[in-house]
């Protein structure tokens, strides 16, 4: 996406897209829950009786999603032999820490201690919030 120039608006043509943008949401929000609702029901039944589910022009349908193979490193990290070849992958970049668990443990294990001091800060990246204010 580029930036695009656009002509500044005025506070009044801001206050009504936040009117609006406002508006829509609450109105969309309702559907989405129901969506979603019905969303899991239609794929239950798909999946305990293995029938698809039609009406005319559309089709809903179960397939199989690939998740992507990972490194069982709980299991590699069992075998002492392995230690110097886990390390040199870290340090070779092919291993990540996934931070919500070694945070949780933070204060509790002195691994997780010492791998948080290594921590790298985080990119920085813009997203718009529009929320409720008292």
């Amino acid at each position: 996406m580029t930036n695009a120039v656009i002509d500044r608006p005025t506070a009044e043509e801001l206050s009504q897209m936040l009117a609006r943008y406002v508006e829509l949401d609450q109105a969309i929000k309702p559907m989405v829950e129901e969506r979603d609702e019905l969303k899991a029901a239609i794929k239950a039944y798909i999946e305990e009786y293995g029938e698809p589910v039609t009406i005319e022009g559309w089709a809903a349908t179960v397939r199989e999603k690939n998740k992507p193979a990972e490194i069982d490193l709980i299991s590699a990290a069992q075998k002492q032999s392995n230690d110097e070849h886990i390390v040199r992958a870290a340090s070779m970049g092919l291993l990540k820490a996934n931070l919500t668990p070694l945070r949780a443990l933070s204060g509790k294990a002195e691994c997780a201690d010492i791998l948080l001091g290594y921590l790298m800060p985080a990119g920085v990246t813009t997203e718009l919030r529009i929320e409720r204010v008292s």
